[in-house]
C-alpha cells in the first residue's frame, strides 16, 4: 500500500518526515488486514510508531493522485499482458481471470 496522505499531512510531508526520522516504512494490507514493516534508529521509533499510526487511522487520498495511480495500474497491467511469467500464470492458474 502506497502512503498517498493523511487528513492533516500530504505524502510528501509523510516522506519528508520519515526521511527526517531515518525510517523506511513498508505497509501492505488490504479491506481487513495491515502489515507495517519498519526500519529506523532506536531513538525514533517512537515518532515514527505515531506517524504511522496516523496514516493508518486518519488516510486520505487527494483526487488527482487517485488518478494518476489508477493509470500507473493500467499501465502496469497492460505491460503485463506482455510477459511471459504473466502469461504462464495465467495459463496455470485460470481460475484468477486474465491478464488485464
Amino acid at each position: 500500500m502506497l502512503m498517498r496522505g493523511t487528513k492533516a499531512k500530504t505524502r510528501q510531508q509523510i516522506k519528508d518526515e520519515f526521511d527526517r526520522l531515518k525510517a523506511q516504512v513498508f505497509v501492505n494490507g488490504g479491506a481487513a488486514s495491515a502489515a507495517v514493516s519498519i526500519e529506523t534508529t532506536r531513538e525514533n521509533l517512537a515518532p515514527v510508531l505515531r506517524l504511522v499510526g496516523e496514516v493508518l487511522r486518519e488516510p486520505a487520498f487527494d483526487p488527482k493522485e487517485f488518478g494518476e495511480l489508477k493509470q500507473e495500474q493500467l499501465a502496469g497491467r497492460e505491460e503485463q499482458k506482455s510477459e511471459p511469467d504473466a502469461q504462464a500464470f495465467q495459463r496455470v492458474h485460470p481460475a484468477h481471470g486474465p491478464v488485464a
